[in-house]
């Protein structure tokens, strides 16, 4: 995407005008204040007009909006919609233009100071995208959306931060875990200070989000009450087990058993070569994690290179499937979580998007659409499909 265009005017805008944001909802002003928004065509206008008046857009809307409904509510549950979408991708374009502000300002500011902006900025970029696409791809199936925000810990230079963010006795807890292939080392924590703010969580919040949902299992009558119960915390962001499973995953790629894989060539050329590994040793890494959730996890199931994303989706159990999907070329790798119940709701997870409830006829469909989008927007191929059964 053109960094200077302004991305809701870039990304499906025909889509979203059709569905008729109510600005009529809204102060005359407010109202105003949004079409004068929309019509922009750059982010350099954009940032003009936010700097002046982000305070009169972005928190009116809120306060109007959380003040007749319960905020503990899932998305799929709420009134105004489209106007929460565009309220949402306003707010992070606002942090957005900011971020850059700073970035291209004579302000005096350090080459780290200059460095976390320019990341903050590029980040929210991404989600700005993300959010929106998630919106217009699925529509009234999204039960809530999902922020797989910056790691808390990063920038932090001590185990000593670490103890102090999450507690000694967690973090002793999630070190103590093993399996014959991959452990944890606690001087590898002192390393994560140094990883870009462009990583996410997903694998701890796929971790996460599957666990949550079996134990909700026990109290719920139904999958969709479970669901719904869980997705509204992941709209907030991480939860602490699931930024200390993404810790303790990095800890084992940096420190763990010789030959794990190719330490010279990671250090030489600042990529980490976990995702390459064999299937034995992904899946060790999986059982590693799969320790901190008190869950137990079945055999890989691997799509073959001649088989149809489609029919690999329908053809999974019904269960809850930990899956990760691999480009081999980049070396890229991203987590989900799939819920299929002998139900009229299937669940798909995505830390980036968040969480949709889709008829079972529609699942298989839906799944190839969330690969396609990563393929088109990020030039993700994601050649390795594999899928994992979780029980507690």
């Amino acid at each position: 995407m053109n960094s200077l265009q302004n991305p809701v005017n870039s990304f499906c805008l025909e889509s979203f005008s059709e569905k008729a944001p109510c600005f009529s909802f809204l102060d005359t002003k407010v109202s105003e204040l949004y079409q004068k928004l929309l019509g922009m065509e750059t982010l350099s206008q954009m940032k003009v007009f936010l700097i002046a008046h982000k305070e009169d857009i972005i928190f009116p809307t809120f306060k109007k909006l959380e003040a007749e409904e319960n905020t503990s509510e899932v998305f799929m549950d709420k009134d105004h919609k489209n106007l929460r979408v565009l309220s949402e991708v306003v707010n992070k374009i606002g942090l957005l233009t900011l971020g850059r502000l700073f970035m291209e300002s004579d302000i005096s500011l350090s080459s780290d100071d200059k460095l976390y902006y320019y990341n903050l900025s590029q980040y929210q970029e991404k989600k700005v995208m993300e959010l929106y696409s998630c919106w217009c791809l699925f529509g009234e199936e999204v039960v809530d959306f999902s922020y797989n925000a910056l790691p808390r810990y990063v920038g932090l230079m001590s185990l000593e931060d670490l103890q102090d963010l999450y507690g000694k006795e967690e973090i002793d807890r999630w070190a103590s875990f093993k399996t014959d292939k991959w452990y944890i080392d606690k001087t590898a924590f002192f390393n994560l200070a140094k990883r870009p703010m462009s990583e996410g969580r997903c694998y701890g919040m796929s971790f996460d989000f599957i666990a949550s949902y079996l134990e909700e299992m026990k109290s719920k009558d139904s999958s969709l009450e479970a669901i719904k119960h869980i997705a509204s915390s992941f709209a907030k962001g991480a939860s602490n087990r699931a930024e200390c499973a993404q810790i303790c995953q990095s800890a084992a790629r940096l420190y763990s058993y010789p030959n794990a894989w190719d330490h010279a060539a990671s250090r030489s050329t600042g990529k980490e070569f976990y995702w390459g590994l064999p299937n034995a040793l992904v899946e060790s890494m999986d059982d590693l994690l799969a320790q901190g959730f008190d869950l137990t996890l079945n055999k890989s199931m691997i799509k073959r290179e001649d088989q149809d994303p489609q029919d690999f989706f329908s053809e999974l159990s019904n269960g809850c499937h930990l899956v990760l999907l691999t480009d081999t070329l980049s070396n890229a790798a991203h987590a989900i979580a799939l819920i299929k119940t002998d139900s009229g709701k299937q669940y798909i997870f995505d830390p980036n998007f968040g969480t949709l409830a889709v008829d079972r006829e529609n699942f298989s469909t839906r799944c190839e659409q969330l690969i396609d989008w990563y393929e088109k927007e990020q030039d993700l191929t994601f050649d390795i499909i594999r899928t994992r059964l979780a029980h507690l």
